[in-house]
Parts: structure tokens; sequence; C-alpha cells
């Protein structure tokens, strides 16, 4: 897919130590990512992030002093924008696309 033409993701739910004195400085970075805290305990905290693979390995980098526990990532996930379509069927949606 050609980077102009096409949407591309990654998800990545990172667990991370959790304590009072590092907290604010992790919702920091939760917030000027734009990512969520998605489950929270006493010792841990998990965080879903989406956008570029270049900002989640931001992220990565910045949380990383606080701890991280776990961290599971999809892999780059893509669509072609407008009407177009990784495979055509013969419907009347895919060829108003046409």
């Amino acid at each position: 897919m050609e980077r102009d033409t096409s949407v591309k993701r990654e998800l990545a739910l990172i667990k991370l130590k959790n304590s009072p004195a590092t907290r604010s400085d992790i919702l920091s970075a939760v917030d000027i990512y734009r990512s969520k805290i998605i489950d929270l305990s006493p010792n841990t905290l998990c965080v879903e992030i989406t956008g570029e693979t270049s900002k989640i390995d931001a992220f990565i980098e910045i949380v990383k002093p606080y701890g991280i526990l776990e961290m599971c990532r999809t892999g780059v996930v893509a669509l072609e924008r407008g009407c177009h379509y990784l495979r055509r069927e013969n419907t009347e949606d895919s060829k108003e696309g046409e």
C-alpha cells in the first residue's frame, strides 16, 4: 500500500508499575500521547495506545523508566483510503467505487 493513499495504525497495551511517586508523570504522558488507562490497580496500570509505529515507540521510551511490566503490540494494520478496496466483490457498493 502506498503511504499517501492508505491509513495505517498499530495498537499497544502496556502494563506499567504504579506508584504514588510516578503516577502523575505517567498520567501526563498518557494525556500528551492521547492514550488511555484501561486498567488500574494499586501496583499497576495498563495503557492502551494506538497510532503510527513511531508514536508508540516514542511513548514506550517515555514510560520505560517507570517500569514496563508487560507489553503487547498488534503490528501495523492498514486500509486504503477512499474508494479503493483490497478485494472487490460483485455488490452494488463495490460497483459505486469503480
